[in-house]
């Protein structure tokens, strides 16, 4: 019996010294990002190295949407990470969470929705974690569809890990924006509901229609729209015009009629010439709110109601 235990005990011995040469000679892996190593989106007012991971999903918004009418936005392309209207609109950085890099990591970005077409994105070599930090901030452009196009267009832009560490690319995040000449309810438009009565598309749509078909020689040598001018040149913003009399010009209109934004109210002759030209481009829309009126089409609210001013 003894010389079976023995035996049984070498052969123990020699799998165990089998065993640590084995392991010896194993190739050493590199470590693997794995487990509570994400890279994310995320969307905040303050951002600083070494962020405190435990908080990204408190930063983290999966959606936005705006309107390139709105005075903020008229621009020809809307890019993240930069100031309008004073603020610092639509930020958008990588995050890294996990073990850090001491290697530029590559993230790979993606683009999704009807509304891919008016997206840019950065050169892809510029889109990676910089070695040993956590964090990137990443531009993506946003151009703005043909003024005509009032629809609303959707882009979701999907953030993938692209680390060479990854047997395979797995989608991490995802931001939607949503975004077109939109009619949306302006600024200002508060301060407006005394003379223009209750929001709606058709009235907007209705308004800018009055306007675009009267007399551009007229509102050019309007006293009340050359008095505006003045006082919007006084403030560094851009004059009215009408000529052509399109949505923008219209949305811009609504939004200077706001302290904030440009006509102030602390001069009662500029306000008082502000009211002039709202009484103007109201009593032009009642005319044709008439004329459709008497043709059988009257224009209608979302409520069934036809569209009328206080």
């Amino acid at each position: 019996m003894s010389g079976k235990i023995n035996q049984l005990y070498k052969s123990l011995l020699l799998l165990t010294f089998t065993g640590v040469v084995l392991n010896a000679c194993k190739k050493v892996e590199p470590i693997k990002f794995v487990g509570n190593d994400f890279v994310y989106f995320i969307n905040n007012q303050q951002t600083t190295d070494g962020l405190n991971t435990t908080n990204i999903a408190q930063g983290y918004v999966n959606s936005q949407e705006f309107s390139f009418l709105l005075y903020f936005y008229q621009v020809d392309t809307l890019k993240t990470n930069t100031f309008y209207g004073g603020w610092r609109m639509f930020p958008l950085f990588i995050e890294a969470d996990g073990h850090m890099s001491d290697k530029n990591r590559l993230v790979k970005v993606e683009v999704e929705g009807d509304g891919k077409e008016f997206i840019i994105l950065p050169n892809p070599d510029s889109i990676y974690i910089p070695a040993n930090g956590r964090e990137r901030k990443l531009t993506v452009q946003i151009k703005r569809p043909p003024i005509s196009d009032t629809t609303t267009k959707t882009a979701t832009i999907i953030l993938k890990d692209n680390d060479p560490f990854k047997p395979e690319q797995h989608v991490w995040s995802k931001v939607t924006y949503r975004f077109g000449n939109t009619l949306v309810t302006p600024v200002a438009y508060l301060w407006l509901q005394s003379r223009f009565g209750t929001y709606s598309v058709p009235k907007m749509l209705a308004i800018q229609e009055a306007v675009s078909r009267s007399d551009k020689s007229a509102w050019a040598a309007d006293p009340n729209v050359k008095l505006v001018n003045q006082a919007l040149h006084n403030v560094n913003q851009r004059d009215l015009s009408f000529d052509p009399f399109n949505l923008n010009e219209l949305y811009y209109f609504m939004d200077i009629g706001n302290a904030a934004l440009g006509v102030p109210y602390g001069y009662p002759d500029v306000t008082n010439a502000y009211w002039g030209i709202s009484n103007k481009i109201i009593a032009l829309t009642k005319v044709l709110i008439a004329e459709k009126r008497a043709a059988g089409h009257p224009i209608l609210d979302p409520s069934g109601a036809e569209i009328s001013f206080p």
